[in-house]
C-alpha cells in the first residue's frame, strides 16, 4: 500500500506524534509561505530606498518613466532586481519580504512596489516614457481580459513597415519561377512574419480558402521532420517540400492556371485575378462569416488583405500582377467605408414608408405589429417583447405615414386614389405586381423644400409625440434593375422579360435620416409590390450588397463544400447494400452469403 497522497506522515508517526498529522487545511500555497529572512536585508533595503529617494529619483529619467512625475506609480519588482547592483540579491520572494519593512517603499502585490509618498522636489530630468508600453498599459486597464502577449505588434498594423529583402529572399521570387511556387512561398513567409491572433488567423485563412488555397492539416500535424519523411517514407525532395507546406494551392486551381499559361484559349474557370477575389471575398464570404456590423471587425478584415497585398508588392512576388494588386488594395479602402454604412442601412431599410405600405396592402408587415405597452399577460408574444420595444406598425401609424408620403411625392391622381383606398376597406386592395427582383441605387434624392415644409405642417398639427416621431421627411432612392447573380431563374416568357428590362428606373421613398447611410451602387435583393395607380414600394429585403459586389464560384468549387463526383462504391458499401436488401437504384435484391457467412460482394 502506497503512502497517503493527502498527507506526508505515516500512520505510525501520526499515532506517536499528533503534531505530525498535517492535513490539507494546514497547507499553505508556496506564494503565501513565509520566506526565510534574507542574509543581506540591510543592503537590499538601503539600495532600493536609494532608487526611490529624493536624492536619486528626480535625476533618473528611466525610472521616472515608470513611476511618473510624482514618483508613486507601481513598478515591477523584477525590473528593479535586474538593475546592476540588485542582480546579486535573490530570491524575489525574500527581497519582497525585506521591502515590507521599508518606510519609503510600499509592496503593492507580489510583483509590484511603489514609493509611498509623492516627490516634493523638482525633477532634474525629463522622464523617459516608453510610449508603446504606456499604450499597452492603457489597453490592459480598459481590457483586463487581454494578456500582454496579445498587445504585442502583430505585423498587421497600418504603420507596419516591411523589412528590406535579403539576396536569399529575393531569389525565392525569381520571375522565371512558376507563379504557383512564388505565391505559395509568399503565403508561407508572410504568415511566419506575423503574429496570428485567433481573429486575424480566421480572416486570413477564410481569405486564402476563398482564393483557391487549401491546408495540409493532416500532414502538418504528423510531427515528422524533413529528413524523417525522406528516410521513413521514401519521399523525394520535391514531395517532402509539397507535403510540409501548410498552405498550398488547390490542385484544381493549379491545373487550370497551368493550362492557361500554356494556352490562353484553355483559360476556363480559374484565372489569376487579385482584384476580383478581393471584391468577391469582402462582398460575400467576409460578410457571411464575420460580424460586419462591428467596425473593428471590418477594419481588421480589410487590414489583413491590405497587409498581404503590400507584402506581395514590396517583395516583388509577382510583378506581372502589380496592377491587379494595387486595384485590390484600393478595394479594401472602399470596403471599409461602404461596409460600415451598409451595416446601418441594413438595420433601417426598407424604412417606415415601405413598412406602412406593406402593413396596409397585404405585405409582409401585415399582423406584425406588437408593442410592449399593449402586450398583456395573455398575449402569446408578451414573453419576448421587452419594455419599450415596438414591432411593426399599427394601422393608425401606417395610414398616417402612407398619407404623408403620397401627399409629398405622389401625383394628384395617386393622392386621390390613396384617399379612396384609406376610406374604404384596405384589406380588399389587390397588388397588380409582386416581384422578387434586384435593384441597384443609381442616385439619392434628398427631400426638397416643398416636402420639408409639408412634413413640418403635419407635425405641427399632431399632439401625440410618438406620432410626430413617426412622420419623418423622406427623400428618394432612384434605382435600376440589377440581375441577382444567384437568383433562381424566372418563369416569365421572353416578351415579358424584354418588357421588364425596358423599365429604366424606379424611385422608392426612404426617410431622410436613413439616406446618409445609403450610397450609389448598393445592390438590393428584394421583393417589390405595386398598386394599379402606380404606387410602388419595397416590401421585403433579403440582402444588401456593397457597390463592388462580385459573385465568384470559388467557395463552391474550392471550399469545404465543394462537390465531388462520387467514385465507384467501396466494398463495405456493397456489403451494406446487400444487407439492406436494396440495390443502388432502389430495387429489392436477396441478400446472399457464401459458405463462410461473409457477404458474397466482399
Amino acid at each position: 500500500m502506497g503512502p497517503d497522497l493527502l498527507t506526508s506522515a505515516s500512520a505510525t508517526e501520526r499515532e506517536q506524534d499528533p503534531e505530525a498529522a498535517v492535513g490539507l487545511s494546514a497547507w499553505t500555497p508556496p506564494d503565501q509561505q513565509q520566506a526565510e529572512p534574507h542574509a543581506h536585508a540591510e543592503e537590499i533595503l538601503r539600495q532600493v530606498e536609494y532608487y526611490f529617494s529624493h536624492e536619486s529619483l528626480p535625476g533618473d529619467s528611466h525610472l521616472l518613466g515608470f513611476t511618473g512625475r510624482d514618483g508613486t506609480k507601481p513598478v515591477n519588482l523584477s525590473m528593479i532586481l535586474n538593475f546592476k547592483k540588485m542582480k546579486q540579491y535573490r530570491p524575489k520572494a525574500a527581497v519582497r519580504e525585506v521591502l515590507k519593512s521599508s518606510s519609503l517603499v510600499e509592496v503593492v502585490d507580489k510583483n509590484h512596489i511603489k514609493r509611498r509618498y509623492p516627490l516634493n522636489t523638482p525633477l532634474l530630468v525629463v522622464p523617459k516614457v516608453d510610449e508603446a508600453r504606456a499604450r499597452r498599459e492603457i489597453m490592459l486597464a480598459a481590457n483586463p481580459h487581454l494578456t500582454k502577449n496579445m498587445l504585442k505588434p502583430t505585423g498587421f498594423e497600418p504603420d507596419t513597415t516591411e523589412s528590406s529583402l535579403t539576396d536569399a529572399e529575393r531569389s525565392l521570387y525569381d520571375p522565371s519561377f512558376d507563379f504557383i511556387d512564388r505565391i505559395q512561398t509568399a503565403v508561407k513567409y508572410f504568415a511566419s512574419k506575423r503574429k496570428m491572433h485567433q481573429d486575424l488567423l480566421q480572416i486570413f485563412e477564410k481569405f486564402l480558402f476563398f482564393g483557391g488555397f487549401i491546408t495540409n492539416a493532416q500532414t502538418s500535424q504528423s510531427g515528422m521532420s524533413k529528413e524523417e519523411l525522406k528516410k521513413q517514407e521514401g519521399l523525394t525532395e520535391a514531395q517532402v517540400k509539397e507535403l510540409l507546406e501548410y498552405y498550398s494551392v488547390s490542385d484544381a486551381v493549379v491545373t487550370a492556371i497551368s493550362s492557361c499559361y500554356e494556352d490562353q484559349s484553355k483559360c476556363a474557370e480559374f484565372v489569376v485575378d487579385f482584384e476580383g477575389v478581393a471584391k468577391g471575398f469582402l462582398s460575400s464570404e467576409f460578410m457571411a462569416s464575420f460580424d460586419y456590423y462591428d467596425e473593428k471587425i471590418v477594419k481588421k478584415g480589410t487590414q489583413v488583405l491590405r497587409s498581404f497585398y503590400n507584402y506581395l508588392l514590396l517583395h516583388r512576388v509577382c510583378p506581372e500582377y502589380d496592377e491587379q494588386l494595387r486595384a485590390a488594395y484600393s478595394i479594401c479602402d472602399v470596403a471599409e467605408t461602404e461596409l460600415n454604412k451598409l451595416a446601418v442601412a441594413d438595420k433601417c431599410l426598407p424604412g417606415a414608408f415601405n413598412a406602412a405600405c406593406s402593413t396596409l396592402f397585404k405585405g409582409s408587415y401585415v399582423g406584425l405589429h406588437r408593442d410592449a405597452f399593449s402586450a398583456g399577460p395573455d398575449d402569446e408574444d408578451g414573453g419576448w417583447i421587452m419594455q419599450g420595444d415596438n414591432i411593426g406598425l399599427s394601422l393608425k401609424d401606417a395610414r398616417m405615414i402612407f398619407s404623408a408620403g403620397i401627399a409629398a411625392y405622389g401625383t394628384d391622381e395617386q393622392y386621390e386614389k390613396a384617399e379612396t383606398l384609406l376610406k374604404d376597406d384596405v384589406e380588399h386592395v389587390e397588388c397588380v405586381t409582386h416581384e422578387g427582383i434586384g435593384l441597384e441605387i443609381i442616385s439619392i434624392e434628398q427631400p426638397d423644400k416643398k416636402a420639408v415644409e409639408l412634413y413640418e405642417r403635419l407635425n405641427s398639427t399632431e399632439t401625440d409625440s410618438y406620432q410626430i416621431a413617426c412622420i419623418q421627411p423622406m427623400g428618394r432612392l432612384v434605382c435600376k434593375r440589377w440581375d441577382v447573380p444567384i437568383a433562381a431563374p424566372t418563369d416569365l416568357p421572353e416578351h415579358a422579360k424584354a418588357k421588364a428590362s425596358c423599365v429604366e428606373t424606379s424611385a422608392f421613398l426612404i426617410e431622410q435620416e436613413v439616406l446618409p447611410f445609403c450610397f450609389e451602387g448598393i445592390k438590393i435583393d428584394c421583393t417589390v409590390k405595386q398598386l394599379d395607380c402606380g404606387i410602388k414600394w419595397i416590401d421585403t429585403i433579403d440582402s444588401l450588397f456593397p457597390s463592388f459586389y462580385t459573385w465568384l464560384p470559388n467557395e463552391s468549387v474550392c471550399g469545404k463544400g465543394a462537390w465531388k463526383e462520387p467514385g465507384p462504391p467501396k466494398e463495405w458499401m456493397l456489403r451494406q447494400t446487400q444487407r439492406s436488401g436494396k440495390t443502388n437504384n432502389g430495387a429489392v435484391v436477396p441478400a446472399q452469403e457464401d459458405a463462410q457467412g461473409v457477404d458474397a460482394a466482399g
